[in-house]
């Protein structure tokens, strides 16, 4: 692994944080769900996870 996947991995734990602290509020088109950002986050891992394995 690398420090740009370090990086990413930052990034989305903490965008998993502030979807946390505002799971349920409204936004324009619907609400903030943490769940459904869990999902995202863990499909983006993987995907970036194998790139960065296998190599570019």
């Amino acid at each position: 692994m690398n420090g740009w996947f370090i990086a990413f991995c930052i990034i989305q734990v903490l965008n998993l944080g502030m979807e946390l602290a505002k799971h349920g509020e409204y936004k324009k088109p619907q609400k903030h769900n943490f769940w459904v950002q869990l999902i995202s986050s863990a499909i983006s891992f993987t995907i970036i996870y194998f790139a960065v394995k296998k190599g570019f």
